[in-house]
């Protein structure tokens, strides 16, 4: 499973680099999260906050002040398992009249794989891999091509309470990350 989606994310950043435009691209790394929520269970695991992410953005439109990038991202997620992440983000500039200061806003769309607590009646029962939409406002803030991406994001867990399962979108997390564009 994970060597195709290896396989499958080359390919995709591959053969979207062949047809890229004019617009920034960049690599991505490291990732540290603060959550606005304790851990819901007691027994089970404790949010994980460094994430040792690596992912590639790759700039397929510029249009007037905007940009389109293909952003395909692996890091470990809250549980501290695998995440792997492909999305369209699309990001505008703001001129701000410092030379080389960097700092825009903009939106990600997208999926991902990733874990989810499962908790029966608020006691642990394990992680269950689900593919979820991802999205996500962002600020990027930088010098030059160097650069900080921070984004706030909903956290999910699976409850079942009384024998009634569902899934919840709990309090969001702070994440930030850097990067570098080319």
């Amino acid at each position: 499973m994970v060597h195709r989606i290896g396989i499958t994310l080359f390919l995709l950043v591959f053969s979207a680099s062949l047809f890229a435009l004019p617009a920034d691209s960049a690599i991505r790394f490291g990732g540290w999260s603060h959550h606005l929520e304790d851990e819901w269970v007691d027994d089970g695991p404790r949010y994980n906050e460094s994430h040792g992410g690596i992912g590639v953005d790759i700039g397929l439109k510029r249009w007037q002040r905007w940009q389109m990038q293909l952003s395909l991202h692996y890091m470990k997620d809250s549980w501290n398992q695998d995440l792997y992440a492909a999305s369209l983000s699309f990001d505008r500039p703001v001129e701000l009249g410092v030379d080389k200061l960097v700092f825009a806003w903009g939106a990600t769309f997208g999926v991902q794989s990733r874990s989810v607590l499962e908790d029966v009646d608020l006691q642990f029962v394990g992680l269950e891999r689900k593919v979820l939409p991802l999205v996500a406002p962002y600020l990027r803030v930088g010098y030059d091509r160097v650069y900080m991406l921070m984004t706030v994001a909903p956290q999910f867990r699976k409850v079942t309470l009384n024998g009634n399962s569902r899934f919840e979108m709990n309090k969001p997390f702070f994440f930030w990350q850097l990067g570098i564009s080319f």
